[in-house]
Order: structure tokens, then C-alpha cells, then sequence
């Protein structure tokens, strides 16, 4: 019996060859001829050069007019490419509502596939969804009807917003949409020719009430970004993890503001470059929320660049302006409140909302100053000297917990209101530093156990003292050589001496990637018995895992495995079991720690990880002693599985 190892191989990306552009976000934007983009609710396929948006385009009436298209090649020069699907298409939808409009291109049949949203023009009890195909990605469209999916039981499935993702090394695709009154998120594989579902896969949040999806994949991550059910209203988005379509998926986690900085989303691209992959939030402000009568085609687009801090984390910041290279693939936010970091006088550490995370109630500590946007901070709303202080990568205030006046009260983020524990003076001391009084308690922004108190000690209120810990250095984020910046200890006033003269030597520390090895010999397992069976005992081939990133964040080795198969039977995943291990290489900024003993499966476990720390990196090497447990009446013969190893 065998037991092989299959390790993925990543593939390069292609290049798009166009000029970095600018574009405003919160506005409508232009087309070529000068007309606003009629592209609600859409989604974007990249096919040759162009990228192609298609979306909602309706009548003054509300309802479905045309799906329109546009093509551009630097994702600001958008060329009107027509209405691709009409009222005209078919009797079913001369009177209608279809609702985000996306497409596929289907290699094997060489067909573009558009999945919509199909409701009846006088109610909105249909909840359908919908199907037209053409031979060019522009069109024109044929209608091939609307329906509602089945589960493997036969049981149809309401399906309301939604959009697609395609597995392009796998040859598959998929279709997400909202079911049970939008109760439930449901996830379909489709058929090969992607013109119908095949079976429903996953309804991994049943009856969280999440709509408009958007499904991409980074790395070796999917994200799932949704947002609540509000009608027009925006809501706090929300997005979840996993490794694969079929789960486990994590818990929804918040990202962004309370609003999606007053926006809904409707799609994620990928923009693949030269240099990387970049990740456009693509989003919604309904003019729904404003406009009377409610005209669709009022409406705004919010487009921001999407950050990951880790490989399974993602924040979604506000700026005005994004820059976008599609030949690079780089993307980067600017404008607005200038940005700051708020440092300890004595530790010399930032003022950070731990972990990265959005959600509501997360604390504030000081942590090493990395320039993370979870430790730079924007001061708005000035009213009498008291700012409201917004995190950049959440878009969420520095808050007192539960409006609290108690010394030791908890600083958080917090959705930003108007409550006066959210609004916060800074008082300039004689040194030049500053202590920030919160307005409702008239109490000083402190470090819970002092000055002195290590990194991720939590930030507080105190009766202001004159205490070390109650002073905070606030400089300019932007420019890291700014003289107020705290980590330049060089004071610019201070003169040369006579007959000196100073030359400044620079170099740089370049970042590299995180990496595994192994050979792809396999693990050969020794033999038993029939109606003996027992325990069929090895060892892994070691992996070696190189760590140079030089950055912040651990990483997690982990393995699945399939059943052991043979000619008249299989052996269940379920019965491997392992032992890890796993060394450090000296001088490594990081210590790896072995996973759990314990069963495999087909759900998989942990061979290794290394933690998340203020410097981490190194070179490990993790196996693992595996053992199979065959029943003792298993059929005679050879099998095989395969365990497939995840780094990230």
C-alpha cells in the first residue's frame, strides 16, 4: 500500500499592458463619450487585454432595461460596449427585474455565460435565477430562462442576489446566491458547460441573513464578502474564510465601518500584474437611500484597495482616491484626513487595534510600530477642541467602553457616533508631547500597568497624573523621515558642530516569500494480513518550510487526506493518524511548534505552525510519524491516498 504526497504548484500571472490611472471613488463614473456607467450591481471578466463590467442599467421606472457593458484596459477608460441583454431577449423578461449580472468564459464550449437575479416586475416573490449565454464577450446575450437550483434531494431553492467563481485549474465553476428569504447563503457547483447547477455544496451560515456575495480566492484562501439585508440601506459588511468551497468555513468576521463606508458590495477583482495580485472592493451607494422616486441608475460606485495582514485577514480602509496599475497589478489608496500614529513617550510603541480586526470592541494596545493601518489613526469632526479619532484599516472610533468614567476603563474601537466618550482632546505638554482627554470622563488616554508595561499591554483611562504613561507622541504617518516622527530620534534643531559635515548612508532589507519543499518519493507503508489486519506504520517525507518574509506574521502548515482506495474497496481517511514533529534552525526569529497527535481525515489537522510575533522568519523542518489502521477484513490488494499538504 502507498501513500503518496501532492503539493501544488503556483503559476504566474498574466500582464495587462496600460498607464496607472486614479479614480474617485464615491462618485459616478464617466464613460467614454461623457455619459455616467450604467454598471449596478455588477461584476467584471478579464478577457484578452480588456477587462469587461457588466451590470444593471434600468428604466425610469425601476425596472430591468438592459444589462449594459464597458471595456477598459486600465479600469478608468471605459469604452461603451452596448446593451448585451434586453427586454427584447425573450417574452419571460420584457417585463422584469434582473439583478447583478455576471459573467463567466467557459473554454470548453466557447461560450460567455451571464448568471442573474430574476424577479417578476410586481413582486419580488420569484426569487429565480437566470441564464444567458453568447459566443463574444460583448454579445448580444440569448436568453436560456430562469429557474430555481435543486439540492440532491430534488428540493428547489429560492435564489435571489448573486455571483459566480471559477476554479480555472480545476475546470470547475460556482454560483452563490442568497436563499430562504436571503435567510441563507447558499454555494452551487455548476455543470460543466456552466449553464446550470450541478449540486449545492455548502450553506455554510444558515440564517445569518447575508446577501450580495462576492467570492474570491488569494493564495491558497477563499473570501467570502457579504453584506446584511437592510434594503437599500448599507450595513456592516462581513466576510469569512476557508480552504476549501465545501468548508469549514470560519465564523463572519466585520470589515470595513459600520456602513461599508456607505456602500453595498457587489464584486471583488483580482487585478493581476507583472509584479503581484491586487484585490478591488467594487461596491454599491445605492441612490435608493436618497433619491425620490428610487432610481437605480442615480446611483454611486465606491471602489477601495482591499489589505490583508494575514493570510486569512482582511480590512477593508477608506480613501478617496485609489491608484490602480493593471500592468503591475499594484493598487494604493491616498486622500482624505491626513493620517497619524499616536506613540508612548517611554516605550516608544503605537497606539494599535489589535490584530487587525474590524469588529466591534476589539481593544486598543500599544504594540511595536510596524506602519500598519491598524496604528494609524485620522482626527475628524472637530467640535470645541474634541476630535473623534478613526482607525484607518476598520474606518471605526476610538471608543470608551460603555461610556464608562471608572480609572481602568477599556479603550476600544467602536462603531463611530456621536457620544462624547468617542470624542477626545490633545493637550499639548511643556516637553512638546501631548495627553488625550476623553471628553465624557475628562480622563487621560493611559497603558494599563504603566510605562513601562510590555508590548500588547491595553490602552486605558486614568485620572490624568502627569504620569510617563499618559504622554503620546502624535506625528504624521505619511513620512516616515518627518522630525515629529518619534522613531526619528535626531531633534532638527539642533545645529552641527563646527567644521563637521554629515553624510547619510542608506540600505535596505529586502522582503522574500514563505515556501515549503519536499520530495514526491512516496511513503511506503508496510503490509498486512487478511483477517488480521492492525496497524500499517511510517514516516513522512520531511518538508521543509523556509520563512523569509521578515514580517509580522506566524504561519500554519497543515494536511488533508483522501481515502485509501484499491481495486474492491477503499480504507475510510479517517483512520490515519499522525504523530508531527518539527525543529528550528538556529538563529531562527521563530520557533515552530509540532501539531496535535490525532486522526488526518479528509477535514484535515495541523502538522506544524509558527506564531505571529513582532519578528518573525526562519528555517523548520516538520514531519511526522503516521500510522493507518486497516480493518482486518479489508479486500485484498494495493491502495493509495493522497495527502495533500496547505502552507499559509
Amino acid at each position: 500500500m502507498g501513500l503518496s504526497l501532492l503539493l501544488p504548484v503556483l503559476g504566474g500571472a498574466p500582464a495587462a499592458l496600460a498607464a496607472p490611472v486614479t479614480a474617485e471613488s464615491g462618485t459616478q463614473f464617466p464613460d467614454a463619450t461623457g455619459q455616467g456607467v450604467q454598471a449596478h450591481g455588477g461584476g467584471v471578466l478579464k478577457a484578452g487585454d480588456y477587462y469587461y463590467w457588466f451590470g444593471e442599467d434600468r428604466g425610469e421606472d425601476n425596472k430591468f432595461r438592459y444589462v449594459s457593458a464597458y471595456r477598459s484596459k486600465d479600469l478608468k477608460s471605459w469604452e461603451p460596449r452596448g446593451h448585451v441583454l434586453t427586454q427584447e431577449a425573450d417574452p419571460e423578461i420584457r417585463s422584469a427585474v434582473i439583478e447583478r449580472p455576471k459573467v463567466l468564459y467557459n473554454e470548453k464550449t466557447g461560450q460567455f455565460v451571464m448568471w442573474m437575479h430574476k424577479e417578476a416586475d410586481d413582486s419580488y416573490a420569484e426569487a429565480r435565477a437566470a441564464v444567458a449565454v453568447s459566443s463574444t464577450v460583448d454579445g448580444p446575450y440569448e436568453w436560456k430562462g430562469s429557474f430555481r437550483p435543486k439540492d440532491a434531494s430534488g428540493t428547489e431553492h429560492m435564489s435571489r442576489d448573486i455571483t459566480v467563481y471559477e476554479d480555472k485549474a480545476a475546470g470547475k465553476a460556482y454560483m452563490i446566491s442568497a436563499a430562504n428569504h436571503n435567510a441563507d447563503l447558499h454555494i452551487y457547483e455548476l455543470t460543466d458547460d456552466y449553464t446550470q447547477v450541478k449540486g449545492l455544496v455548502a450553506n455554510p451560515w444558515p440564517g445569518q441573513h447575508r446577501e450580495s456575495p462576492a467570492l474570491f480566492k488569494r493564495g491558497e484562501v477563499y473570501f467570502m464578502l457579504t453584506s446584511g439585508t437592510s434594503y437599500w440601506d448599507p450595513n456592516q459588511q462581513k466576510y469569512a474564510t476557508a480552504t476549501s468551497l465545501a468548508g469549514p468555513w470560519s465564523a463572519m468576521k466585520d470589515v470595513g465601518n459600520h456602513d461599508g463606508h456607505h456602500s453595498q458590495t457587489a464584486f471583488v477583482l483580482p487585478v493581476e500584474g507583472t509584479e503581484t495580485t491586487s484585490f478591488l472592493y467594487m461596491g454599491d451607494r445605492w441612490a435608493g437611500v436618497w433619491s425620490d422616486p428610487k432610481r437605480v441608475n442615480d446611483s454611486k460606485y465606491v471602489w477601495l484597495p482591499l489589505e490583508f495582514p494575514t493570510a486569512t485577514t482582511m480590512t477593508l480602509p477608506w480613501y478617496p482616491q485609489v491608484a490602480i496599475d493593471t500592468e503591475t497589478g499594484r493598487m494604493s489608496g491616498s486622500g482624505g484626513d491626513p493620517l497619524h500614529t499616536i506613540t508612548g513617550k517611554q516605550s516608544g510603541a503605537c497606539a494599535t487595534v489589535a490584530g487587525s480586526l474590524s469588529d466591534n470592541q476589539v481593544p486598543v494596545t500599544q504594540e511595536k510600530c510596524t506602519g500598519g493601518l491598524n496604528s494609524r489613526w485620522r482626527f475628524t469632526d472637530n467640535n470645541n477642541g474634541y476630535v473623534r479619532v478613526l482607525a484607518q484599516h476598520s474606518g471605526k472610533c476610538l471608543d470608551v467602553a460603555d461610556r464608562s468614567t471608572a480609572d481602568g476603563a477599556e479603550v476600544r474601537q467602536y462603531d463611530c457616533g456621536w457620544g462624547d466618550n468617542q470624542r477626545w482632546r490633545f493637550e499639548t505638554l511643556s516637553d512638546g508631547y501631548v495627553r488625550i482627554v476623553a471628553q465624557h470622563s475628562s480622563k487621560c488616554l493611559d497603558v494599563q500597568g504603566g510605562s513601562d508595561a510590555a508590548a500588547g499591554a491595553r490602552i486605558v483611562q486614568s485620572q490624568c497624573d502627569g504620569s510617563a504613561g499618559q504622554a503620546w507622541k502624535v506625528a504624521a504617518a505619511a513620512d516616515p523621515t518627518d522630525p515629529t516622527d518619534p522613531t526619528d530620534p535626531t531633534d532638527p534643531t539642533d545645529p552641527p558642530a563646527p567644521g563637521t559635515a554629515d553624510q547619510r548612508l542608506t540600505t535596505s532589507v529586502s522582503a522574500g516569500v514563505l515556501t515549503m519543499s519536499t520530495t514526491a518519493e512516496p511513503v511506503r507503508l508496510p503490509p498486512v494480513d487478511f483477517g488480521a489486519g492492525g496497524t500499517s506504520a511510517g514516516r513522512l517525507n520531511t518538508v521543509a518550510v523556509k520563512d523569509f518574509r521578515g514580517g509580522k506574521s506566524g504561519w500554519s502548515l497543515t494536511g488533508r487526506v483522501t481515502d485509501f482506495t484499491g481495486p474492491r474497496g477503499k480504507i475510510d481517511a479517517g483512520r490515519l493518524t499522525w504523530t508531527p514533529t518539527c525543529t528550528t534552525k538556529p538563529d531562527s526569529p521563530s520557533s515552530c511548534t509540532a501539531g496535535s497527535p490525532g486522526a488526518v481525515g479528509k477535514d484535515g489537522a495541523t502538522l506544524a505552525h509558527a506564531p505571529d510575533g513582532d519578528l518573525t522568519g526562519g528555517e523548520f523542518t516538520a514531519d511526522a510519524a503516521v500510522s493507518l489502521d486497516i480493518p482486518k477484513y479489508t479486500p485484498v490488494g494495493d491502495y493509495a491516498g493522497t495527502l495533500t499538504l496547505t502552507l499559509l
